[in-house]
């Protein structure tokens, strides 16, 4: 809601919502870190989070699939824009060298 509201919804909230809604989600991410780390600690619902046992193969398996998976969304986003030129923006010592210099 702290996302959605004003900017898919183009809902208008106030500061103190918008404050409110962030401290909440950010005590909603707290907790489900120390749920990570700590599973004994109380839950309001009977949770049970039981791991797969399936071994280093089978994390190196999902780390390669979410690896394709950011590469391929990556290819998606980035075909289509161009390659910057520095052709112009080169200071005349580095046209020479063809290495851009740093603007500061």
């Amino acid at each position: 809601s702290h996302f959605l509201l004003p900017t898919v919804f183009r809902v208008p909230l106030r500061p103190k919502t918008h404050n409110t809604l962030f401290a909440i989600g950010l005590a909603l991410v707290a907790y489900g870190l120390v749920l990570t780390v700590v599973p004994t600690v109380w839950t309001p619902f009977g949770a049970r989070f039981p791991l797969p046992k399936i071994g280093w193969a089978g994390v190196f398996a999902i780390a390669i699939v979410f690896d394709l998976a950011a590469a391929a969304l990556a290819w998606l986003v980035l075909r289509r824009m161009k390659v910057p030129s520095f052709g112009d923006a080169m200071a005349p010592e580095a046209q020479a060298t063809g290495v851009p210099a740093l603007k500061v």
